[in-house]
C-alpha cells in the first residue's frame, strides 16, 4: 500500500510541475486552430514545387494535428495534386513536433533536448522530401503509391458516411466546430479548441508520466547501464527497432525519455527513442499498410528508421 501511496504522490507531483508548460503548450495549439494559420499555410503547398517540401515541413511543425489527424489531410492533398514528396515531408514532421510538444520537451528534458527535437523533426521532414522527391518520377507517380480500389479519388473525408473508419473526419462532432457555427466569437473559439487540445493532448501526457516514474523507481539502473548507455552504432540500432512496435507519441515518448535519462541511456539513444517511436507509431503504420501499396509502406519505415538512425549518430558522435 505504501508503494502505491508513494507512486500516486510522486505522479500528482510530477503532473502539477508540468502544468504550466501544459496549459502554454495547449494555449499555442489553440491559437494556431482558431485563425487557421496552419490551413492558411496548406493552400500554398501546391505553388512552389521543390520548395513546397520545406513548406510542408513547417507546416508539420507547427501543426497541432497528431500522427492519425494529418493522415487524411496528407491524403486529401495528394488526391489534390499535390507531389508525394511533400505529402512525406508533412507525414514525417507532423508526429514529431507540435507547440505543445516543444513546451514540454522542454520542462521534461530542457532546452538543449527540446531544440535537438526540433531541428531532429525538421531534418526529418527535409529528409524525406528531398530523397521522395528525386525517386518520385519513377517510383512513386500517383498509379505507384496508393491502393487505388481503397478509396475513391472523389470521397469526401467530412461526410459522416466515408467508409474508411480511421481516416473519416469527425470535425464535425467536435465542440469547436459546434462553437464556430452558433458565434463568431474568436475568444469562445479559441475556449474550445483549447478544451479539445487538453483532453487530446492530456491523456497522452498522463501516460507518459506514468512510465516516467515506473522506470525511475523500478528499472534498474545497471540494465540501462548495460545496455544503452555506451551509445554505440548496435545499440542505438537497436532501441529504433524496438521503438516501432511502441504505441508512444511526442508527449509520453518526451515524458518516459526523461526517465531513461535518469537511468543512464546514452544521448544517441535517447534521441533515437525520442524521434523512432512517434514517426512510427502503430495507428499510422497500420492506415499505411491499409491504403498504400506495401513498396510505400515499406519505403515510409526505410525512411523514418534511416532518418532517425542518421540524426541519432550525429547526435551521438559529434555532439
Amino acid at each position: 500500500m505504501n508503494y502505491i501511496l508513494e507512486f500516486l504522490s510522486d505522479f500528482i507531483k510530477e503532473f502539477v510541475f508540468l502544468l504550466p508548460y501544459f496549459f502554454a503548450g495547449v494555449a499555442i495549439e489553440a491559437l494556431i486552430r482558431t485563425f487557421k494559420w496552419h490551413i492558411k499555410i496548406k493552400n500554398t503547398i501546391k505553388k512552389y514545387g521543390i520548395i513546397s517540401i520545406f513548406i510542408a515541413t513547417a507546416l508539420g511543425l507547427i501543426s497541432p494535428l497528431c500522427a492519425c489527424g494529418v493522415l487524411p489531410l496528407s491524403l486529401g492533398l495528394l488526391f489534390g495534386g499535390v507531389p508525394f514528396s511533400t505529402v512525406m515531408a508533412l507525414i514525417i514532421t507532423s508526429p514529431l513536433m507540435s507547440p505543445a510538444g516543444y513546451t514540454l520537451t522542454q520542462f521534461e528534458l530542457g532546452t538543449e533536448w527540446a531544440i535537438v527535437k526540433l531541428i531532429s523533426a525538421g531534418f526529418m521532414g527535409i529528409y524525406a522530401g528531398l530523397v521522395t522527391y528525386f525517386l518520385e518520377d519513377k517510383y512513386f507517380k500517383e498509379y505507384q503509391i496508393m491502393k487505388l480500389d481503397s478509396i475513391p479519388h472523389d470521397a469526401d473525408f467530412h461526410d459522416p458516411d466515408f467508409p474508411i473508419d480511421e481516416l473519416r473526419c469527425s470535425c464535425h462532432r467536435q465542440l469547436s466546430h459546434r462553437v464556430e457555427e452558433k458565434t463568431r466569437s474568436k475568444f469562445l473559439l479559441f475556449l474550445a479548441k483549447f478544451y479539445e487540445g487538453a483532453m487530446r493532448i492530456g491523456k497522452y501526457l498522463l501516460i507518459g508520466i506514468f512510465f516516467e516514474i515506473l522506470i525511475s523507481k523500478y528499472v534498474p539502473s545497471e540494465w540501462v547501464g548495460n545496455y544503452l548507455s555506451k551509445g554505440n552504432p548496435l545499440n542505438i540500432l537497436m532501441v529504433i527497432i524496438v521503438s516501432i512496435p511502441l504505441y508512444v507519441n511526442q508527449i509520453s515518448a518526451s515524458a518516459i525519455l526523461y526517465g531513461l535519462l535518469e537511468k543512464g541511456i546514452s544521448k544517441g539513444a535517447g534521441l533515437a527513442f525520442l524521434i523512432g517511436g512517434p514517426v512510427t507509431a502503430i495507428p499510422v503504420m497500420a492506415v499505411f499498410f491499409t491504403l498504400f501499396k506495401k513498396r510505400v509502406f515499406f519505403y515510409y519505415l526505410f525512411i523514418a528508421v534511416s532518418g532517425t538512425y542518421i540524426l541519432s549518430l550525429i547526435y551521438q558522435f559529434f555532439f
